[in-house]
């Protein structure tokens, strides 16, 4: 006695079925397709390098500077120019301390990136923070209250004092890239479009 296999699907009803399964794999597919790009701190690399122009507003002073950035794990350098830096000036350090550098100047050293930049150009530039800001993150270390965008990207956010927004992103090899990011604390606003990334810099600091 032999025996014969019924085809799961016959007729209209068959047809139907697997039209609807067709159509929910290539739905599937397409999600998949669509999905955010990996933002964690992780999934983006520590060793980058930006260029671009900062802007800076508050109640003594407005202006731009030119600035490169180039960061290593923990170490980073910071070269600025415009008329905020009086020509040129060079920040570099890591969490221990930094040390800012210019033309006819003593070298400053402190155990505070930001009170350096207050004591040279009389603004505030919480570095310690944007490393994580200006790759679109929030820094892991301090609290914060963030939105996103629906594609998974940061749209604002609320941390260690400063209001932020984040905007022009741009795809970066395998990563999404913030080209704007726009922050503010009391009287004082800091607008940084970042005009070209790298995230591979060179092991050693071009100085």
């Amino acid at each position: 006695m032999s025996l014969r296999c019924k085809p799961p699907y016959t007729g209209i009803t068959g047809w139907l079925h697997l039209l609807a399964i067709t159509l929910l794999l290539a739905g599937c597919g397409q999600h998949a397709a669509k999905a955010p790009l990996p933002l964690s701190e992780a999934a983006i690399p520590d060793d980058w390098q930006l260029k671009g122009k900062l802007g800076i507003r508050s109640s003594a002073q407005n202006g731009s500077v030119t600035i490169r950035w180039q960061q290593q794990l923990e170490q980073y350098r910071i070269n600025v120019s415009g008329p905020f830096g009086q020509g040129a000036a060079a920040i570099e350090g890591n969490r221990q301390q930094a040390s800012i550098e210019q033309p006819g100047k003593e070298t400053l050293v402190s155990y505070t990136p930001e009170h350096l930049f207050n004591h040279s150009f009389g603004w505030s530039f919480p570095i310690e923070h944007l490393r994580y800001w200006v790759r679109g993150l929030q820094n892991p270390q301090h609290q914060a209250t963030p939105t996103y965008n629906t594609d998974n990207t940061l749209a604002t956010l609320q941390q260690a004092g400063w209001s932020l927004h984040f905007d022009r992103y741009q795809q970066q090899q395998h990563w999404m890239l913030p080209g704007r990011v726009k922050a503010t604390r009391d009287d004082v606003a800091l607008t940084l479009l970042i005009r070209h990334w790298t995230l591979t810099p060179p092991r050693v600091f071009a100085h």
